[in-house]
């Protein structure tokens, strides 16, 4: 026969054991569940400092980039040898030999820099001269540049825009002659998809999502600068309202 008092020991431990099972299960339960919360927040916080890390990034090579296009033509404008030729051109405009000097001498510095383009322009935006792939005519947001420059006097970079080809491009201009009140403007042509485009696409980690994208507003509507990752269409032709 069994003893009913070690029957109900029995009963009482085991109680007690699932009591202890119990509130171990719940401990448990309770910190995985902060660790995983806890866990959560370590990844976004980690997530959001890498983007804004990026972010920062690409700002600094924008900048840096843009300020090399204004030093690089500083540097053609200050040249002394061609500053006496850019005013002589002004002079002489219909000088044939000069003319082509002038052209041969762009069309070197378009050799080794990264630029389309190179024309020298009357401030009412007609060409004088010019090397490379260059327009007939010149946009109207080329003439607009020149107008700021002649304005402030300084190198200017203009803003994006799509050209007669339908492609994306960027100017810089800068006044280079100034004589006898006869003004003449460099203006050099940067193709954004040839070198900006993919430096800002480039991410500094492995990932099959992120991108970095360019936006101007234009009224009510923001205005994609640049193209995306999956999508190369985009610069200047995507637009989605503000409050989207």
């Amino acid at each position: 026969m069994s003893d009913p008092h070690f029957s109900s020991e029995l009963s009482g431990l085991k109680k007690r054991l699932a009591g202890i099972f119990a509130v171990a299960a719940a401990c448990i339960l309770t910190g995985g569940f902060a660790y995983h919360h806890h866990f959560q927040r370590a990844i976004r916080k980690d997530a959001s400092e890498l983007l804004s890390s990026i972010r920062q990034l690409k700002t600094d090579q924008i900048v840096f980039w843009r300020s090399d296009r204004i030093n690089d033509t500083n540097s053609l404008l200050d040249t002394p040898v061609l500053s006496v030729f850019f005013n002589r051109l002004a002079l002489n405009p219909a000088d044939k030999e000069l003319q082509a000097w002038m052209r041969s001498r762009l069309q070197v510095y378009l050799k080794y820099n990264r630029y389309t383009s190179a024309m020298l322009a009357w401030p009412d935006g007609r060409i004088l001269i010019s090397a490379g792939d260059a327009p007939k005519s010149l946009e109207q947001e080329t003439k607009d540049l020149i107008a700021k420059s002649a304005a402030s006097g300084k190198v200017e970079l203009g803003d994006f825009y799509l050209g007669p080809d339908g492609k994306p491009h960027l100017d810089v201009a800068g006044k280079a002659a100034a004589a006898n009140g006869k003004k003449l403007f460099l203006v050099l042509k940067v193709a954004p998809a040839e070198y900006l485009y993919p430096m800002v696409a480039q991410w500094p980690t492995n990932s099959a999502t992120g991108e970095v994208t360019l936006g101007r507003r234009d009224g009510e509507s923001a205005v994609a600068l640049n193209e995306f990752r999956y999508d190369k269409t985009t610069p200047l032709r995507l637009r989605d309202p503000l409050d989207k």
